[in-house]
């Protein structure tokens, strides 16, 4: 599994499941599941996540389960804690090829569903040397809780902003750093401007809006610590979505595929999944993101860097980029990670 949290910041696409007059039929790409479980919370009246890689869709079908049957410490202590009592308690209840999966995986669940992910146990790894060698946790959680916004921008500027800081930021823009986490692909999509773009979104993320209140930084900053206001919690954890859990369909296949075969959504929410795809790969999603649409339908992309002109045309042929849209789920977004927002409608 290399993903158990959606990083990205799902404000926008809760705001666009509000968009319609009746509850929207979605489409999201399941990854760490959250931003599925985060749209059945904001009122969408069905969900259909899919995956390329089934332990994703394990993972979600397990999430699934406890939030269908679990309450109250025990059902939190499953997503950021250990979730080996949790999944004795609904492995009865899981499919059969997601009870052989989480048997055969059972360490993954030591530290919670919501930190079971290759890529979670890195980022860890990684903030705990950030707290040893940039800012200390002490300065971490000034940085994480604040409610003004001005006393917040002058945190970061004069505090935040050091030259250890600097140099951390510098490090990880390095092309080998780049490859350990996202593979040699990601090197050849790269803009020239990358870390210029890379540089402004994360100052935008510290300075847009209060801290306090922005799960994605405690997320990503504090990752192995535990929530100390609601606030700080992924969306969906925040209350009981027991019933619209059931809305929630989980499918193993690849998303081109999946939308080519099925019938119409309301809102296809498409994540990042295009950064590193070939032109070729964005055609035939496109395609297959029309058949699943009707008129009304809304697209969302996200992009780590700035996409080239040629893969957004291969959707613009076939929907019209609405600019207003995407400026509003751009003023939303308050993550660190694929804060390039494009949403096209069919008309």
């Amino acid at each position: 599994m290399i993903f158990s949290q959606v990083r990205e910041d799902t404000a926008p696409e809760r705001f666009l499941v509000t968009q319609f007059a009746a509850p929207a039929r979605a489409f999201v790409i399941a990854s760490g599941g959250c931003t599925a479980l985060n749209l059945l919370a904001a009122g969408a009246g069905s969900v259909t996540a899919c995956d390329i890689n089934p332990a994703q869709i394990h993972l979600l079908e397990l999430k699934k389960a406890v939030l269908q049957t679990l309450r109250g410490t025990t059902l939190l202590s499953a997503f950021l804690e250990n979730a080996h009592t949790a999944y004795g308690l609904v492995r009865a209840t899981l499919p059969e090829a997601t009870r052989g999966f989480w048997d055969a995986h059972g360490t993954s669940l030591s530290h919670g569903l919501n930190r079971a992910g290759r890529l979670d146990r890195q980022l860890e790894r990684a903030m705990r040397l950030f707290r040893v060698f940039v800012h200390a946790e002490p300065a971490v959680r000034t940085m994480l809780g604040f409610e003004d916004l001005s006393a917040q921008t002058a945190f970061f500027r004069q505090h935040w902003q050091s030259w250890r800081w600097g140099f951390a930021l510098w490090l990880v823009l390095q092309r080998p750093a780049l490859r350990l986490v996202y593979g040699q692909t990601i090197l050849e999509r790269l803009p020239p401007d990358f870390a210029a773009q890379l540089k402004q979104q994360i100052s935008a993320a510290f300075t847009a809006s209060p801290s306090a209140q922005n799960t994605s930084l405690w997320q990503s900053f504090l990752p192995d610590r535990l929530p100390i206001s609601a606030a700080q919690m992924p969306f969906y954890l925040r209350q009981d979505i027991r019933e619209a859990a059931s809305k929630l369909h989980c499918v193993t296949a690849d998303a081109a595929t999946m939308l080519g075969a099925a019938q119409p959504f309301d809102l296809i929410a498409l994540s990042n999944i295009l950064d590193i795809a070939p032109l070729e790969y964005a055609e035939q999603l496109a395609a297959a993101a029309h058949h699943a649409s009707r008129p009304g339908t809304l697209l969302v992309l996200r992009f780590f860097f700035a996409p080239p002109a040629a893969l957004l045309q291969a959707f613009a042929q076939r929907f019209k980029l609405d600019d207003d849209l995407s400026k509003a789920c751009a003023s939303l977004d308050a993550g660190l990670f694929c804060r390039n927002i494009f949403v096209f409608r069919r008309e």
